[in-house]
């Protein structure tokens, strides 16, 4: 059974050793901090495009026009009705007065044509909850009785639900794909560094060293290389979003509210985790063909 001292030993040796081997030790350090760096770079690009779909899906109002000359209390009444179904966020009353001045704006010619306030109906902008729900609140809409035309904008938010869908199946696809080529080229970077070893492995196994005694080193030492890479990733990744939201603040101002919707504290744990987590994996399979010897 290992007691403290032992588990002290052999963290001073997984030092001495990244310590030895100072430049493959480099060499490692460097190749995972650029893979999980390209990983999670386009791990975040694909949440930013999806928050920015989503976006842009909840600004898709249902614009309900009510039919001219029924009086207010028809519209009142179906706000009030409207409000009631579910999946409906908000219900919002445009009276024809309000929306006369901007009418007027937008067609001047038509002010000396004897057009007056009540030409237009009222107009209930209505918002959901869900977007996939959409549709089924506004065929709701269409069946109430002094509602005159509903507009929901059907076809756009079919392209952009299309659009959304594709950028999610596609970003999980390939994330799926670029990290099993992360997780390769890091082990293949460890395995490397552990090669180098193989005759100092050998050496310990004449000796008697158990083959535990010679892995638990390995495997710290690539826990250490991983968590080493994933701190400059870290660093990295966030120097790179600064700037990406200086330059998107500067040259698309629309998109300053769009994020990934990802915490830096989440993005640095992840990274952490993932990065150990392969450093130990990768150095304990590159290990067992040694130890065979």
């Amino acid at each position: 059974m290992m007691n403290l001292r032992s588990v002290e030993f052999l963290i001073e040796e997984a030092l001495v050793g990244v310590r030895r081997n100072g430049l493959m030790a480099v060499a490692s350090i460097s190749t995972i901090a650029l893979s999980l760096a390209i990983l999670t770079s386009f791990c975040l690009f694909i949440f930013g495009a999806h928050q920015f779909a989503q976006h842009e899906l909840n600004k898709f109002e249902i614009a309900v026009y009510i039919k001219p000359n029924v009086g207010r209390q028809a519209a009142i009444d179906a706000e009030a009705a409207i409000r009631r179904m579910s999946a409906v966020k908000s219900v919002i009353l445009y009276p024809k007065e309000q929306a006369w001045p901007e009418f007027k704006k937008s067609f001047p010619q038509l002010e000396t044509a004897g057009l007056t306030p009540n030409t237009l109906p009222d107009k209930l902008r209505v918002t959901v909850s869900d977007p996939l729900e959409t549709t089924r609140v506004a065929d709701s809409v269409r069946r109430m009785k002094y509602v005159d035309n509903v507009l929901d904008g059907r076809a756009e938010r079919k392209y952009v639900l299309a659009i959304a869908d594709f950028v999610k199946w596609f970003g999980v696809i390939a994330s799926i794909a670029l990290l099993a080529a992360t997780i390769f080229i890091i082990s293949n970077a460890i395995r490397l560094t552990v090669f180098v070893r193989r005759r100092e492995i050998k050496i310990m196994q004449m000796v008697g060293a158990t083959n535990g005694f010679i892995r638990i080193p390995l495997v710290l030492e690539g826990m250490i290389f991983g968590a080493s890479g994933s701190l400059i990733a870290f660093v990295l990744v966030g120097a790179g979003i600064t700037y990406l939201g200086s330059v998107v603040s500067r040259v698309m101002p629309m998109m300053q509210s769009v994020s990934t919707g990802v915490e830096r504290t989440n993005i640095l744990i992840a990274l952490l985790i993932g990065g150990t987590l392969i450093g130990a994996a990768g150095s304990f399979v590159s290990i067992r063909r040694f130890l065979k010897i």
